[in-house]
């Protein structure tokens, strides 16, 4: 007998191919065999007649890191048919622990586990989410944030000798606890100071762990060209494949670059150098507020931050370099103001930072500056700079995976807005991208599965095969879509009808089971 036989639908392999119409069998947590089979042969029967039935979708780029922790059920991205998450991104990853650099994130949760941090090492950290349960696989990343912290602290300049070994260190330690890779965040601080043969050095540590360097690039707007080009140059000196996190061109001036970014990608991989990318589908960002103010402004940490934000001549200064970075309204009316419900006295979640300043009576500068300090630095921003052609164009690319750059919530009455990504990104490219003709159901699905299994070698999860992991999501590719929008994004998509993880069912008829079936995926296994 079987656990649970998915009968009837058309079944997409990962692999890229177009679908047939095949019978899956589940037993324990493996798919146990895929052909046609009886209904009278399993436990439980999903009718998957006029459904798509493929592999789990996995998360390439999140940001589940403490989310998971403060609410394992928080199922935004179970509910999209995700599977996996690979967290650890943009230079920050929850272990090894250190305050400075999760101290907002940590705030934001409000949760008592993260009030008083029990983990420091990947090791504690992996065996809390274990102890504790997940609704989805877990991989995660080492960030360059943390390690350049503990090894050499908030500094701006450029790490010594032994700084460098220290970091070294550091990152093969994770590597053997169970992370997949190493990642960088090049326009936070720390990340920032780095230098390029920083990463190098950092990234050398990666080649006998097998593992990738991931990099939100030092700039995605003016300088996106020789951004790119550090990161290849970075996978080629340290002889490791390289991952360009939510690859885009921001800024209308910078949209005619996007050719040459390609031209710049393709001719690495034409060399031999494994770069791919990842990206989701919408034309705005988010990010933390704070990222708007100019390098020297974010040295040093979160208090010496926000003392010169309260020190009048200091933030004359930063005033006067948004006010030339910014000009005095038009790019205001593309940053959303977000993550400050009742942390100010205005009700403004969901405004332009140019609605704030007219609502305030105040510049769009000074308000910025205003609700960094309010917030303690806890102000996010959701920013419309992007191209929607150049997003399709990218999305289209054979390298190019689906990541939401979102982290898990759960809807909930009177909560804080956040990017539609966090509920939207999988359906988004399955219900509108594949029904426009931009990609076809096989490469969508290929793109969410197989393709980034492989690059980030999650063992047997990415495709449906015999005596693999039972992930699996079954929809129906004629009424999949996204709801969440900008305004009102805490909606969960439609046509998403069962998502099985390591063989147990944990959206049964679209609705979440509160099972919690995920698990730890540690990049030595």
């Amino acid at each position: 007998m079987f656990d649970i036989l998915v009968k009837g639908g058309i079944l997409y392999d990962g692999a890229g191919g177009e679908g047939q119409k095949v019978d899956i069998a589940v037993a324990g947590d493996t798919i146990e065999a895929i052909g046609h089979f009886d209904a009278d042969r399993a436990e439980h029967v999903i009718d998957a007649t006029g459904m798509a039935v493929a592999p789990g979708f996995i998360d390439c780029h999140s940001h589940s890191d403490l989310s998971i922790i403060a609410d394992p059920l928080a199922d935004s991205k179970l509910r999209q048919g995700v599977t996996t998450e690979i967290v650890g991104n943009c230079g920050t990853s929850a272990a090894p622990f250190h305050e400075e650099i999760l101290s907002g994130f940590m705030a934001d949760f409000r949760d008592e586990l993260l009030k008083k941090p029990s983990w420091h090492t990947f090791r504690d950290y992996f065996d809390l989410i274990e102890n504790q349960g997940t609704v989805t696989n877990i991989a995660s990343h080492v960030g360059h944030g943390n390690i350049r912290l503990l090894a050499i602290g908030s500094d701006e300049g450029a790490a010594t000798r032994k700084g460098l070994r220290g970091m070294r260190a550091l990152v093969k330690q994770c590597m053997k606890e169970g992370a997949i890779g190493f990642c960088t965040g090049l326009i936070y601080p720390p990340g920032m100071y780095a230098d390029t043969a920083e990463l190098v050095e950092c990234a050398r540590a990666l080649k006998r762990a097998d593992g990738i360097y991931a990099s939100h690039i030092r700039s995605e707007g003016d300088g996106v060209l020789e951004a790119v080009g550090e990161a290849i140059e970075i996978g080629r000196r340290a002889e490791v494949p390289v991952q360009i996190s939510h690859l885009k061109v921001s800024g209308q001036p910078n949209w005619p670059k996007l050719d040459r970014v390609f031209e710049e990608i393709e001719r690495a991989r034409d060399e031999g150098i494994q770069v791919t990318c990842d990206r989701y589908p919408y034309t705005a960002g988010a990010t933390w507020l704070a990222a708007v103010l100019p390098d020297w402004a974010q040295a040093g940490g979160r208090e010496s931050i926000l003392k010169r934000l309260a020190s009048a001549t200091e933030r004359e200064r930063i005033e006067s370099e948004l006010r030339k970075t910014y000009g005095t309204n038009d790019r205001w009316r593309r940053i959303m103001v977000v993550s400050v419900k009742d942390r100010v006295g205005d009700d403004i979640e969901g405004l332009m930072v140019a609605e704030v300043a007219e609502l305030r009576r105040a510049e769009p500068t000074s308000v910025v500056i205003d609700l960094l300090a309010e917030t303690d630095l806890g102000a996010g921003a959701i920013t419309f700079s992007m191209s929607e052609e150049n997003m399709r164009r990218v999305l289209k690319k054979p390298y190019v995976m689906i990541g939401s750059d979102a982290w898990s919530v759960r809807a909930k009455p009177g909560q804080r807005y956040t990017h539609p990504r966090a509920y939207g990104t999988f359906p988004r490219v399955l219900g509108r991208l594949v029904s426009n003709g931009n990609l076809s159901l096989p490469a969508a699905i290929h793109k969410m599965t197989g393709m980034p299994a492989e690059r980030f070698h999650l063992s047997k999860r990415g495709l449906l095969r015999d005596g693999w992991f039972a992930d699996i999501v079954v929809f129906d590719p004629e009424s999949i879509l996204d709801l969440a929008t900008y305004q009102e994004p805490h909606q969960y998509p439609v046509g998403i009808e069962y998502v099985i993880v390591n063989g147990t069912i944990a959206v049964d008829a679209g609705a979440a089971t509160g099972e919690c079936a995920g698990r730890v995926l540690r990049g030595a296994e």
